[in-house]
Parts: structure tokens; sequence; C-alpha cells
């Protein structure tokens, strides 16, 4: 099971980012989450339909709660979009597996803010 702790490689990568992005951009502007932003450009292509990222966008919205409606819902647009490079056993190509979208906390991380473009 991942704690926190073991999140915080994690953590320290998305703060780090987000500095640097603020600071290159003034004055700091926040668009969406980071998440709805890249289902929405980078990623778009690997999402089945607009009515998923609505459903990762309402979670956020109504507070990103470790709820039904994550368990439900969310997990499996994550599970059905995201976790064939998501995941820390993908073997993809162009695998992402140092960003893992399989739990609660992995998720939440990407739930900040993005900055403006």
């Amino acid at each position: 099971m991942k704690t926190i702790f073991t999140l915080l490689p994690q953590v320290f990568k998305v703060v780090i980012t987000l500095f640097f992005l603020s600071a290159l951009s003034a004055p700091a502007v926040f668009a969406e989450s980071l998440i709805i932003e890249s289902m929405k450009t980078t990623m778009y292509e690997y999402v089945a339909d607009d009515e998923e990222i609505e459903i990762v966008a309402k979670w956020i919205a109504n507070g990103a709660k470790n709820d039904a409606f994550f368990k439900e819902e969310v997990l499996t647009v994550m599970e059905y979009d995201c976790q064939n490079c998501h995941s820390e056993t993908s073997t993809m190509t162009d695998a992402a597996p140092d960003k893992p979208l399989t739990t609660y906390d992995e998720v939440l991380i990407y739930t900040m803010e993005a900055p403006a473009k």
C-alpha cells in the first residue's frame, strides 16, 4: 500500500514543475487541473470521449473525494484511458510508469491547477 511518503517524489516533481511554469508566466493565472488540461490537450487522442473528461472534471469540482464516485467512475476512466501508459508495470513504448494513475493518491496529485497559458 502506498503512503504519502512513497508518493513524495512525484509530488515534488509536480510542485517543482508548477513553480517553474508559474515563474515563466507572470502574472500567475491558473486554468484547469493538470489532469484535465492533459486530457484536453496532449493526452486527448487517448481519451475515449469528452464525457470521460467531464466525469473527472465533475469529481474535481466536487472536492476530489475518495468516495464511491471516484471508485466507480473516475478510476474506470483512468483504467480505460490512462493506465496503459500510466502504471508502474506499463511496457508501452511511450509509457510513463513514473506517473502512475492507478490509486486515489496518485490521481489526486494531478488535480492541482495548471498555470494558464
